[in-house]
Formats: C-alpha cells, sequence, structure tokens
C-alpha cells in the first residue's frame, strides 16, 4: 500500500504471511490466514453469533455490533474498493461482502447472504436504523465495488466471469464528507457459525467517482 498526498492505493492477492500494512480487524475471527489456497487469498472461518444490525423490524429488539470486519482507515473523500469472494454456508443469514462504516450507528455493508435456504445479494444501509435490500442471486461467488465520494456511496456487482459492472445501489452515511472512513471486508454469521470466507484479492484506489447522471 502506498499514501500520498490525497491518494491512497492498495491492491494486496494475501500472498504474503503477513497482512497488508493499514489493515485492521475489528473482531478478529480465530481462524483465519493468508496465502489460503495455491499460496493467496484471505480464508476465514465465521465465529456464531456474529452480526451487523441496528434497531428495524425484529422483535424482541434487535442491536449487534460484533460482525467481523478487515478494514484500512480511509480520509480520501473519492475512492473505490473491489473484492471477489466465495462464501460456503447455508445457513440462515450467513453473509460476506464489502463494508464502509464510520461508528456503530453509520455504515454499509453489501454482499452475499444466506436467507431462508437461498444465496442473495443484499445491501443494508444503516443511519442509527438499519434499512436492507436484497435479491436474488445465483451461486456462492461475486465481485463487488464500492465507491465512496465524500458521504455518498455506490455500490456495484458481477459475477467473476462477467467483464460488466451492475449498479445496484446509492446510498447516503450520516457523516462529514471529509470524515475518516473505515473501509473493507466483512463478515458473519448471526446463527450457528463456522462459515468459510474466501477472499483472493482486495484492492483501493483514488478515483474521479462514479458516472451516473441524472439527465
Amino acid at each position: 500500500m502506498s499514501s500520498s498526498g490525497d491518494q491512497t492505493f492498495m491492491s494486496t492477492s494475501f500472498a504474503s504471511d503477513q497482512l497488508p500494512d493499514g489493515l485492521k480487524w475489528y473482531t478478529e475471527p480465530k481462524t483465519w490466514r493468508t496465502k489460503a489456497r495455491n499460496n493467496k487469498g484471505l480464508l476465514a472461518i465465521t465465529e456464531p453469533k456474529t452480526d451487523f444490525w441496528q434497531k428495524t423490524y425484529y422483535e424482541p429488539l434487535l442491536v449487534a455490533d460484533n460482525g467481523h470486519f478487515l478494514y484500512l482507515d480511509v480520509s480520501q473523500e473519492k475512492v473505490v474498493m473491489e473484492t471477489e469472494f466465495e462464501i460456503k454456508s447455508s445457513d440462515q443469514f450467513d453473509q460476506c461482502g464489502l463494508m464502509v462504516r464510520t461508528d456503530t450507528l453509520h455504515w454499509i455493508k453489501c454482499g452475499i447472504e444466506y436467507v431462508d435456504g437461498h444465496p442473495g445479494l443484499g445491501c443494508v444501509v444503516t443511519n442509527d436504523f438499519s434499512d436492507w435490500s436484497k435479491q436474488d442471486w445465483q451461486g456462492n461467488r461475486l465481485c463487488l465495488r464500492l465507491y465512496r465520494q465524500g458521504n455518498s456511496y455506490v455500490v456495484e456487482s458481477k459475477l467473476p466471469s462477467d467483464s460488466n459492472w451492475n449498479f445496484i445501489r446509492i446510498a447516503h452515511l450520516d457523516h462529514a464528507a471529509t470524515a475518516t472512513v473505515q473501509m473493507g471486508l466483512y463478515f458473519c454469521s448471526p446463527k450457528s457459525g463456522g462459515a468459510e470466507m474466501y477472499f483472493p484479492h482486495f484492492s483501493m484506489r483514488p478515483t474521479k467517482g462514479h458516472s451516473h447522471g441524472a439527465d
């Protein structure tokens, strides 16, 4: 990783014994390793009863802030992160993907989540209360991009075999446009745990922003 002025860059295939400089754990899982497949990739196993959720819908009140999150502190206002991942699980609400976060009450998570026995492509945006959107997804592999533009965010997805990215969400987080945020990989298991998550690569780079005009 390099950082210079208003630019941040990271590109890793997790081919070293150590995590790249700057990456830090929030709720580190007991089991994880780099160089997991053919001397590259990050593999991690979820702990039980781990999740990110704030208050919406469920009774009794559901508040959870202990999911696994491997992140980089990002002060740049325009940046995009990208990853590919595979999730091996079918347990209710097991999930994996990308996350951006400022604190317990302000964050976005997006990726694959198993719901009622089937994988779904979902995005949860939390500004005090969590807001969940979901669509069907075939398979357990996904490529994701998440753009930061100040306090606005754009999410794109595609199959690993595809070349074209698909826009799935535009969202806002209630923080200053210049705030330092945490951006990175997340995964969790609200029920039994033991799900296997594999990330062959992760990158972050400066961007001019995501083009999605209103005209």
